[in-house]
């Protein structure tokens, strides 16, 4: 509702704009000024087709081109269309395009759009100001009042676009806690991504001091259709997990997750962060600015887990547990554009016993680190383990049958205060709700298949 009322006060005041352009806009304009016009009105015109494709830029999208092809179209009807310019921008514009659909960082486009918005914005700032101020002793009250009308356009038109021109970076995390269900929701995401969107399992690096290929990814897919109960990860163990595939079959999308033992919730925050970076720092006798430009990669991971395999007096796998996991939650949520939080069933189900106790703790986690991280991130609360909940064995993962189960268990958080507050924070960043289930024939036993229910949310909210 309130994206179309935006939607229309934006075209209002760009209609208005465009109205009161005759008054203003005459020969006495330098000609540089209207050649730099052209260029931005150029930039934003394909700058508004390529927010298209982001589903939170549409909006910001069509009030960029609402008030650069009323402009156009002024200069077009009096004759004074600088054919030069505009393809210059068009230009700039495409390229900007085509980087932001290759690499997926929409968040770019938004930002460079914003700041080509700003030049325009003081463009038309300044200019009215100097025509005032030259013209005042001559003007009538009709012509104040014009002037101020253009003033109120342009200023208005300016906030509403720099609250809507937003673009979300393309790199997705999931976050589980403990017994969250982590491993198998990789397991069935991977089964997803692999059938549906042309996915590969890009990275994975394992640490662990014995049982390593227990937590491979293509051991654990075997131990599932065996029907084998997968190991939990200890408390000195850790596994980096990264699915890449494509959407649109153009923009590359990659989902990571890691997967630790132990409980880490309360060690995400600024503090504990600088303090793993100092303490990894010193124990790999590294500067603690390149330790930090390192800290979430592939790479670094790789080389702990070399230096602890031929065993170190300044580093353990205690230290996983201590310095390494709590950096790498911090870096890899703090980089994410989109967030996955999963949450355990089993607090569902014992939801009146020692589940409601969980949950409300865990939302006051959730609720801390969503409002360190800020409001450019979308978030998506994913609870897993729905069969334990209620027998999916009959019902279709997209049946209404199905969302009739979300909206129940939908239902029974919002009796959570803290649950409640994330509502209310999907005021300022968007939050999604989904329930899955590894095996929808597990029926709460272990599960002996992969049978992906309602994944597909997951993966469609990722690409």
């Amino acid at each position: 509702m309130w994206e179309v009322i935006t939607l229309a006060a934006g075209l209002i005041f760009s209609l208005l704009l465009v109205k009161f352009l005759p008054y203003f806009f005459e020969t006495r304009v330098p000609y540089e000024i209207i050649i730099l016009i052209h260029f931005l009105c150029g930039v934003f015109v394909l700058s508004a087709v390529g927010m298209v494709f982001e589903e939170d830029s549409r909006i910001g999208g069509l009030l960029l081109a609402s008030i650069s092809i009323p402009l156009l179209y002024y200069f077009e009807s009096t004759g004074r269309i600088i054919i030069g310019g505009l393809l210059v921008g068009i230009g700039v514009g495409c390229l900007l395009d085509l980087y932001v659909i290759l690499k997926n960082r929409f968040d770019a486009l938004a930002g460079i759009s914003r700041t080509f918005l700003t030049g325009l914005f003081i463009i038309f700032i300044v200019y009215l100001s100097y025509g005032l101020f030259m013209e005042l002793p001559s003007l009538y009250p009709i012509d104040i009042y014009r002037f101020i009308t253009v003033f109120v356009s342009v200023i208005v038109l300016y906030v509403i676009l720099l609250k809507k021109i937003v673009g979300i970076n393309g790199e997705v995390f999931i976050f589980g806690p403990s017994r969250s269900g982590k491993s198998y929701s990789m397991v069935a995401l991977h089964d997803q991504v692999v059938r549906s969107f042309g996915g590969y399992l890009k990275d994975e690096v394992i640490i662990s001091s014995e049982n390593m290929g227990e937590h491979r990814l293509a051991d654990m897919i075997a131990k599932v259709e065996k029907g084998d109960a997968l190991d939990a990860t200890e408390a000195d163990e850790m596994g980096i997990y990264t699915l890449a595939g494509k959407r649109m079959k153009a923009s590359p999308v990659e989902i990571t997750l890691i997967d630790y033992g132990g409980v880490q919730l309360p060690n995400i925050n600024p503090e504990k962060y600088r303090e793993s970076i100092a303490e990894l720092s010193k124990r790999t006798e590294k500067k603690e600015a390149e330790t930090e430009a390192r800290v979430g990669s592939i790479e670094f991971l790789e080389e702990l887990k070399e230096v602890l395999k031929k065993g170190s007096s300044n580093i353990s796998y205690a230290d996983v547990t201590d310095f390494v996991v709590p950096s790498y939650l911090y870096k890899r949520l703090k980089n994410a554009g989109k967030i996955i939080f999963l949450i355990d069933g089993d607090d569902i189900l014992d939801f009146h016993e020692s589940g409601r106790e969980n949950l409300t703790k865990l939302f006051g986690h959730f609720g801390r680190i969503m409002e360190m991280l800020g409001n450019n991130k979308k978030y998506a609360m994913v609870v897993t383990k729905t069969d334990c909940y209620k027998d999916l064995t009959n019902i279709l993962e997209n049946s209404e049958e199905a969302e009739e189960i979300e909206k129940e268990i939908y239902q029974i958080l919002t009796q959570l205060t803290t649950f409640k507050a994330l509502e209310h924070r999907a005021n300022k960043s968007t939050m999604h709700f989904y329930t899955v289930s590894v095996d929808a024939t597990a029926n709460c036993r272990t599960p002996q298949q992969i049978y992906p229910w309602r994944f597909d949310k997951i993966a469609k909210f990722a690409f």
